[in-house]
């Protein structure tokens, strides 16, 4: 099952990376806390990859962009 979690997630993050784009994401971590909007952003090494949370203030959410 873990093994299927992370296969699925390599190939989120290298089609993020290909694309040159991100992922808007809305984060909780549990019913009782507010959801935070964050930002997964791919990072590919030749070791591994990873697609980091970046916070995002909601205040400062006027428009989405495609990292051109």
């Amino acid at each position: 099952m873990i093994q299927t979690a992370v296969v699925a997630l390599s190939a989120l993050i290298n089609a993020l990376y290909e694309t040159n784009m991100a992922i808007i994401v809305r984060k909780v971590y549990s019913a009782a806390t507010a959801p935070k909007l964050g930002c997964l952003l791919p990072h590919i090494k030749s070791s591994y990859e990873v697609s980091p949370h970046q916070a995002i203030a909601l205040g400062k959410v006027t428009s989405c962009y495609c990292m051109r």
